[in-house]
C-alpha cells in the first residue's frame, strides 16, 4: 500500500504519550509500544506518510492505528461490501458504514461500525476489534473473534455460542440449522455451510 506523498505534520513533545494514555489500551490487541514508535520517529526519521507506513508495515493494527491517530482522523462510508483479507490490516479512526462485510483479516475501528446486512468473520489468526458501538443485521463467525462495545445484532441465534449471544457459529450445527431457516435459500447448503459470496449479494439475505 502506498500512501501520498504528504509531509507528516509536526508532533508536539508530548504528543506520543498523550495519544497512549487517550487510547489506553486495546481489548483485543495486538499491543502497541509508545516507545517503539518514539524510536522510529527519532532514529528513522519519517517525513512522509508512505515513509512512516513502511517503517511500520509489518506491525499490528493496533500500532498503525496508534500512528494513525496521532496524524489523521476520518470515517469510511462504503457503498456496497466492505472485504479484506488475511494478508490486509485495516485501520480506521472514525465511523465505518457499509451494506456488508466480509473479512479474514484484522480489523481496528476506533469509531464504531455499521453493517446494514451480514458481518461475517473467518479464521482465528486476526480479529474484527471495534472500540465503539457495533451493530449488524446479522453477524456470523467461522472461527473469528469479532469484538463491539456494545455489540448488536438484529437477527441472533436463540441460544448463544462460544463467539457469544449476538453471533452465529458458523461451525456449530445447531447454529447453522437456524441460519438454514433464517437466510434466503441457498446461501446455507444440505451440509450447513455458508455460501459467503451469496450471503454478501442477498438484499437483503434473510427472507
Amino acid at each position: 500500500m502506498s500512501l501520498p506523498e504528504s509531509v507528516l505534520p509536526p508532533l508536539a513533545a508530548d504528543a506520543v504519550s498523550s495519544t497512549a494514555q487517550a487510547l489506553d489500551e486495546f481489548p483485543v490487541g495486538p499491543p502497541y509500544s509508545p516507545g517503539h514508535l518514539k524510536q522510529v520517529l527519532s532514529e528513522k526519521s519519517p517525513r512522509t506518510f508512505d515513509d512512516l507506513i513502511q517503517v511500520l508495515g509489518n506491525s499490528g493494527s493496533s500500532s498503525l492505528a496508534f500512528v494513525a491517530s496521532l496524524v489523521v482522523v476520518g470515517d469510511l462510508p462504503v457503498d456496497g461490501v466492505l472485504t479484506n483479507d488475511a494478508e490486509t490490516k485495516l485501520v480506521v479512526l472514525g465511523q465505518v458504514r457499509c451494506r456488508a462485510m466480509d473479512t479474514s483479516g484484522w480489523v481496528t475501528i476506533l469509531g464504531g461500525l455499521a453493517v446494514e446486512h451480514a458481518l461475517h468473520g473467518r479464521y482465528n489468526d486476526d480479529s474484527v476489534e471495534v472500540m465503539g458501538p457495533l451493530t449488524a443485521g446479522l453477524i456470523v463467525s467461522n472461527d473469528h473473534l469479532i469484538y463491539g462495545k456494545p455489540k448488536t445484532a438484529e437477527r441472533k441465534p436463540s441460544q448463544g455460542a462460544a463467539w457469544g449471544p449476538e453471533v452465529f457459529d458458523a461451525r456449530w450445527a445447531a447454529h447453522a440449522t437456524e441460519l438454514a431457516s433464517l437466510l434466503v435459500d441457498g446461501i446455507v447448503d444440505a451440509e450447513g455451510t455458508v455460501d459467503v459470496a451469496k450471503l454478501m449479494a442477498a438484499r437483503p439475505p434473510w427472507k
